[in-house]
């Protein structure tokens, strides 16, 4: 194809868009220091395995190799997820392509899709950056199947859903939307019949087993994990509050875009399994899920509607529509900019309430000042106490920051019985004393025969966060050897 021919290609204009979104999450990508979980994946990088408890290997891995590439920072940890943020906005209109839309409407797609909440909202590093971008490959996938009616591709779809097993394990919700799909579907039931779907189906599967035989090593942490993750999700608010965040992260300017591409999608008997799709995928996690779990399926639902907007019969009307739809998106990102987007400098942050409104951007905050503080309670320990000392952090960030950021502090790797944490404390370590963090006097009674109170973590800016007042303790005169403890102290929650 000559360049010239190339520039007019469909895909171009999305391309561009896609690089739009690609260049904003490069400029603030280090507007903010790492995050609590970001902390977590590094470390659990420097322990590499199978299996974690809350979740599978493929973060950690690519944790350790940009860290192995780049060093530490968060700047460089977060340029995979400003890609695949990039390639949902590209795959969004690719969607709308599949769905019929001509160019321009394509890149519609892709626009909302750039200022829409959901995607303005992924610039972190973790799990469900990566999960939410093999979902609506994966959907895109499926309706390229539907399409062209090509069974091989069922081969490929196998290997984005295994991909996600090692991933994020949300994705399984995905696959009995697939399997919903596939069966009610008249155009890709009959390529069960073939043998493509089952090697898809073998291909899923074996990029599972090496997850699946760490979780049979170790007697299944991630069922604890997720039994625990369930009762306290089901207990922040229900179906009220997954509806809540689900049509925030829609957009309020944009619900009602999102409900014409589900209607457009439903009256579509040849696409009406897309949107029995999305159904199922939703109602999966309604009751006991996070509204980003199937929040992927929303880009594909979006651009529907913009395919649905594309069909108004009169052209004034068309862009009158696609006019509105676009200025509601942007002043929508614009009013919430604040509470999605790293802008608000930290030392606003609690002054303006979003510290309460955005968890994860208090999250950032204070992980080497908690360290400093730490270190001078470890420290000023006398030197002989000090050699048979260890430190013990409630939650994981804690002891992955100490990981991180204590050796400036000469600090030693703390351990943690919180999550994968309880796996990696050294087996020969029997400290007499234990400086810790975020647990209280209650907490430690059966372990420590001997408390004394040395002070509480202080937070910059008083921001609101999960070390804010966690309180720093000496632990002396164990009743019994950490080793002896350390099941009852695990926590897998």
């Amino acid at each position: 194809m000559r360049t010239r021919d190339w520039w007019h290609a469909p895909v171009v204009p999305l391309i561009g868009i896609a690089a739009i979104k690609l260049s904003l999450q490069l400029t603030l990508n280090g507007a903010y220091a790492l995050h609590t979980d970001e902390i977590y994946y590094i470390v659990s990088g420097q322990h590499l395995a199978f299996g974690y408890v809350d979740f599978p290997p493929l973060t950690p891995l690519l944790a350790r190799l940009d860290t192995s590439l780049f060093g530490i920072s968060p700047w460089t940890l977060r340029l995979l997820p400003a890609v695949t943020g990039a390639a949902m906005v590209l795959l969004t209109g690719m969607c709308a392509r599949e769905l019929g839309a001509g160019r321009g409407t394509a890149a519609f797609a892709s626009l909302v899709a750039l200022v829409s909440p959901y995607l303005l909202a992924t610039w972190l590093f973790q799990t469900v950056e990566f999960d939410e971008f093999l979902w609506l490959l994966a959907i895109y996938l499926l309706l390229r199947i539907l399409n062209t009616g090509d069974g091989r591709l069922f081969i490929l779809l196998g290997l984005v859903i295994g991909v996600g097993l090692e991933t994020k394990l949300t994705i399984l919700g995905l696959c009995l939307a697939i399997a919903v799909a596939v069966l009610v579907s008249s155009d890709l039931r009959p390529l069960l019949r073939t043998r493509y779907p089952w090697l898809g189906l073998l291909t899923a599967v074996a990029c599972a087993v090496p997850n699946f035989a760490w979780q049979v090593a170790n007697g299944f942490p991630t069922l604890t994990y997720v039994r625990n993750h369930g009762s306290d999700i089901a207990q922040g608010g229900g179906l009220f509050t997954f509806l809540e965040l689900f049509v925030l992260l829609v957009g309020p300017f944009l619900i009602p875009l999102w409900a014409a591409g589900l209607v457009l999608l439903w009256r579509d008997s040849r696409l009406r399994p897309m949107a029995i799709l999305v159904a199922v995928a939703v109602l999966l996690f309604v009751l006991e899920g996070k509204a980003y779990y199937p929040a992927p399926t929303v880009p594909f639902v979006l651009a529907a509607g913009c395919v649905a907007v594309g069909r108004i019969g009169s052209r004034l009307g068309r862009r009158a529509a696609i006019g509105a739809l676009l200025a509601g998106g942007v002043v929508e990102a614009a009013i919430l900019s604040p509470i999605i987007l790293p802008l608000v400098p930290p030392s606003s942050m609690h002054r303006l309430g979003i510290d309460r409104l955005n968890p994860d951007f208090a999250n950032t905050v204070g992980w080497q000042s908690m360290t400093v503080q730490v270190g001078a309670v470890y420290n000023a320990l006398p030197p002989d106490q000090r050699a048979h000392a260890a430190i013990l952090t409630s939650i994981d960030g804690q002891a992955g920051a100490i990981d991180i950021y204590g050796a400036g502090e000469d600090l030693p790797p703390a351990i943690s019985p919180h999550l994968s944490f309880w796996y990696w404390k050294p087996a020969g370590l029997e400290p007499d004393t234990l400086v810790t963090v975020g647990y209280t006097e209650r907490d430690l009674a059966f372990l420590c025969g001997s408390v004394k109170d040395a002070g509480t973590v202080a937070i910059p800016y008083e921001i609101e966060n999960l070390n804010q007042g966690a309180p720093i303790l000496i632990c002396t005169d164990l009743r019994e050897p950490l080793s002896s403890a350390w099941p009852v102290l695990r926590n897998f929650s």
